[in-house]
């Protein structure tokens, strides 16, 4: 079972050989085809419009950098913190292990994150 919206390498779905996918909701499992399954790994773990301020976007991305799924992937990666400081070595792991999703992501975080910055200081 892989989880959703966690930043999990689609490489884990592109690459399984038996072909068969499921897609569990509540108590349900339906079988997918190998396309829904490659479409839904490869959604962001949240959507920026959800974001609104910079405080929102910290503790989402605090949240899902500490996710077990985040540490088991970044095993190498010597860093428990989950700032916005820590942003740009998450990524460069993230990119050393081959994970674009996740490094397409925090690239767009920090977009974000930078234009949220400007709006409060004009505020």
């Amino acid at each position: 079972m892989i989880p959703l919206f966690e930043g999990i390498d689609p490489v884990h779905v592109s690459n399984w050989s038996d072909g068969l996918f499921y897609h569990a909701i509540e108590d349900k499992l339906n079988s997918i085809p190998k396309e829904m399954a490659l479409s839904l790994i490869q959604e962001p773990p949240f959507s920026m419009k959800s974001c609104t301020s910079l405080p929102i976007l910290v503790d989402k991305m605090s949240h899902l950098l500490s996710s077990p799924w985040s540490r088991n992937e970044m095993f190498s990666l010597n860093n428990d913190k989950t700032n916005p400081a820590s942003w740009e070595s998450w990524k460069k792991a993230f990119n050393e292990s081959g994970n674009q999703l996740m490094v397409d992501f925090i690239t767009n975080v920090q977009c974000h994150a930078a234009t949220l910055t400007k709006l409060r200081l004009v505020a």
